[in-house]
């Protein structure tokens, strides 16, 4: 089976940033780049500023969006606050041109086969999520890695490569003229993070994108900016608020072996019943868990908690 979505398509993601940018300025907005932020800066609880290459700036309202640089921004803050997100790879890989493709080739998403594919400059892109993810940057991320390149790891894309060209059959004689590897951020329940921190009043995160920046731009700023006129998301925004997550969550430990798995479901067909991750399992364990499992137990995990699910006696 195939849905057609005829509203979807492609967009040039600088062009979508400078369109925003210039639609912000004709409305008062102010930009300041080349300008590095060292440090959040709060007062009894609230934010009040940054600490910044140009020097202090001050503010009542502070929005985070630095990407993957975000957790270790959240580290420096007192008092620290949570921010579950982790960098991982993602390729795709580029064709020489088709003169067969036409601009009208749809975007392809094959959840089965974990990939995508759409028309990109005469030729075809091409990439997908692995089932089994490598996260970077354990130890922090370097601080100008938008100006650079990861090798690209050919065993590691082989299998989605291997089920693009069965799904498109027109790939096996496509000359692939590079494969591009560079880090995105996920979450460990690869949802968006938003909304204001518990820990500090006034400031708001916009982090863990999934690999859907340039999809979600547009549509989560607004949604933001009326969160923070209103002091209160849309019912549509529950799911995402940051304050779903708790300290273990924020575990380097934890979301390292999350990260694993986080992506391969990126891709992994939707089922109305809650997903549940294998990693970074058995965390907090109530006293009945050993007599649970020997009574057959298939647990689920919930802020951190294995919980009986149901009772299979004769699983495997």
């Amino acid at each position: 089976g195939g849905v057609w979505v005829a509203t979807d398509g492609i967009v040039n993601p600088l062009a979508v940033c400078t369109t925003l940018a210039r639609l912000a300025q004709s409305q008062g907005a102010q930009y300041i780049e080349n300008c590095q932020v060292h440090k959040i800066l709060t007062e009894n609880g609230r934010v009040v500023g940054a600490k910044t290459s140009n020097g202090p700036i001050k503010c009542e309202i502070f929005v985070l969006a630095a990407g993957m640089w975000s957790r270790e921004l959240a580290n420096t803050c007192v008092p620290r606050f949570r921010l579950p997100i982790h960098p991982a790879e993602h390729q795709y890989a580029v064709t020489e041109v088709k003169p067969a493709l036409t601009e009208s080739l749809p975007i392809v998403r094959d959840y089965d086969g974990q990939i995508y594919c759409r028309e990109h400059q005469g030729g075809l892109l091409f990439g997908g999520f692995e089932k089994e993810g490598k996260p970077l940057f354990h130890k922090g991320v370097p601080p100008k890695f938008e100006f650079q390149k990861l090798p690209a790891d050919v065993v590691h894309f082989q299998p989605l490569c291997d089920q693009a060209k069965y799904r498109l059959p027109i790939l096996e004689t496509a000359h692939i003229k590079e494969i591009v590897n560079g880090p995105e951020t996920f979450t460990p329940d690869g949802k968006f993070i938003l909304g204001e921190t518990p820990e500090v009043e006034g400031l708001y995160v916009v982090v863990g994108m999934n690999g859907n920046t340039v999809q979600a731009a547009g549509g989560v700023g607004r949604a933001l900016a009326d969160w923070i006129t209103n002091a209160e998301p849309e019912a549509q925004l529950l799911p995402f608020d940051v304050r779903r997550f708790i300290d273990l969550h924020n575990n380097q430990k934890f979301l390292r072996e999350r990260m694993r798995e986080a992506v391969g479901q990126h891709y992994a067909l939707a089922h109305p019943l809650p997903i549940e991750f294998h990693s970074a399992r058995k965390l907090r364990c109530s006293p009945l868990y050993t007599l649970q499992e020997a009574a057959g137990a298939v647990f689920g995990e919930r802020m951190g908690f294995e919980r009986a699910l149901y009772f299979a006696p004769e699983k495997p």
